[in-house]
């Protein structure tokens, strides 16, 4: 038999071909044939989009087993009801991956599945096993998964870890809930970090006085720089703060819209107060 070729002159027509024979195939009710290392790609990646199709799951694990790394990313991204189906949650648990299966597959094979699922795991109570798995054998892989872990858990995570979460770990949890924020303030002390202060900066728009709150708990040096468009947000929720705060906040605030953003009529009281102050 010849082989399968996409018929196109673009990329997007001979996608347009290779959709049609997928959903060919998967109106006639076909099983998929195994991989064949002696066929094509088309043939092989059609056959595994069927088998993704099916939820054939036998299927779909003896393809994360295979030596073609372009045939295991498929299988992975085409099987996202293996990682959000909680039918299939005695597959996706960290004991079964690192015991049963990733040692069969190819090291960046696993790699790869184990970020996937990382990625695609909503189910807390799942995300948490992987949380405590990796906890003790490497805390800042562990650290990786508190995104999605139950908001109880990342709490205790962020007070007792928070040195080993990153700014962008902590701009996540803080989308969780702002509270995340205060309490990380709380458990770092006079060691305020300016990067993760600036991954939360988005809470500006919703909890406006949480985030001040937190900025006045610190030092100038800590405050991170908010720029023209988070000054705007602060002086349209909070003008008369930011005013009688000036001497605080002008270390953060973008001092120019300040400006721009002040009430005429309470300019000349303003500066008369900071001449004051300067006296």
């Amino acid at each position: 038999m010849a082989p399968l070729v996409l018929e196109g002159a673009t990329l997007g027509k001979r996608h347009q071909h290779y959709n049609k024979l997928l959903k060919d195939v998967t109106a006639t009710s076909a099983k998929p044939a195994k991989i064949d290392y002696n066929k094509t790609d088309i043939e092989n990646l059609l056959n595994i989009d069927l088998a993704s199709n099916n939820r054939d799951l036998d299927y779909i694990l003896e393809v994360l087993k295979g030596e073609d790394l372009l045939y295991v990313s498929r299988a992975i991204k085409r099987s996202t009801w293996l990682f959000t189906d909680d039918q299939y949650a005695h597959i996706i648990e960290p004991e079964y991956l690192h015991s049963q299966l990733f040692p069969q597959m190819m090291p960046k094979a696993s790699c790869k599945l184990l970020h996937h699922i990382r990625i695609s795991l909503k189910n807390e109570l799942i995300v948490e096993k992987f949380y405590h798995y990796f906890k003790d054998k490497n805390l800042k892989t562990a650290i990786k998964w508190l995104p999605n872990c139950p908001i109880d858990l990342v709490k205790e995570a962020v007070k007792n870890h928070h040195v080993e979460i990153s700014p962008e770990i902590f701009g996540r949890l803080c989308r969780r809930s702002p509270t995340i924020l205060e309490i990380f303030l709380e458990s770092t002390g006079d060691h305020y970090k300016t990067e993760h202060l600036k991954k939360a900066m988005f809470l500006l728009n919703t909890h406006t006085d949480l985030y001040l709150d937190a900025l006045d708990k610190i030092e100038r040096y800590g405050m991170p720089n908010m720029g023209k468009k988070h000054t705007e947000i602060i002086m349209k929720k909070c003008y008369q703060r930011i005013i009688n705060n000036f001497a605080k906040y002008i270390y953060c605030i973008n001092v120019d819209t300040f400006a721009k953003s002040l009430k005429k009529e309470d300019i000349q009281p303003f500066l008369r107060t900071q001449l004051q102050n300067k006296n």
